[in-house]
Formats: C-alpha cells, sequence, structure tokens
C-alpha cells in the first residue's frame, strides 16, 4: 500500500460538518462531528490508512476496527448510526458514525486535571 495523506471519507463529509479531531490512535482517528441535516453531534471514527501500524498490517488493522465496531453495535445496540457506515471498494477507507461519547482515557485525563 502506498503512502497517502489522510483524507475524511466522501460520505462523511457530504453528511456532516465541523470536524473536530478528538482522539488519536495508532490505527484510527475519532472526529466529533455535526450532521448537516439533524445538526447533532455524532462522533467519526476512520481507520487511519496513514499510520505506519495500518501501513504494515492492514488486514490486522481492518479487522481489529471491524471487531470493534461489532462489539459496540452488540454492547450498545443503536450506538453505531448504519446510515454513516462507509467501506472502500477500491480504497483503504474504513469510517463509521455513533451517537456521542468520549473515550474512558479522555475522561480520566480530565478527570486528573479537575
Amino acid at each position: 500500500m502506498q503512502k497517502k495523506d489522510f483524507v475524511i471519507p466522501a460520505k462523511c463529509k457530504h453528511r456532516y460538518q465541523e470536524f473536530e479531531l478528538v482522539m488519536e490512535a495508532a490505527s484510527y482517528r475519532v472526529f466529533k462531528a455535526t450532521h448537516r441535516d439533524s445538526n447533532t453531534t455524532h462522533m467519526i471514527k476512520i481507520l487511519d490508512y496513514t499510520k505506519e501500524f495500518v501501513q504494515k498490517n492492514y488486514e490486522l488493522a481492518t479487522f481489529l476496527f471491524n471487531q470493534e465496531a461489532t462489539r459496540l453495535q452488540t454492547r450498545y445496540p443503536g450506538s453505531m448510526l448504519s446510515e454513516a457506515l462507509e467501506t472502500g471498494d477500491e480504497s483503504p477507507i474504513i469510517a463509521f458514525a455513533t451517537l456521542p461519547y468520549l473515550p474512558l482515557s479522555l475522561q480520566l485525563d480530565k478527570v486528573k486535571k479537575l
């Protein structure tokens, strides 16, 4: 896989606006964004194919990303918004939207700062 610049997937850009990076991990990024039609805030999780881990372990990274999405939907039905699920036919793009949440690590960081 050749190195490319990170881009927000087209389907996500079409449905959402005001993207704000909330978290970055070894294989993905999470953004807070506003749905264009409903004006509600959702979290957008995007597999980050610019990350070294994803480039070297693409199958594993996509497996883990999809496994987390499946687990989220199983444990918290309705939290993942299927209308915003995006997978690339010829590109490494995988993304999904969820109801607003904050990763536990960020919640703990905020508590420590108080």
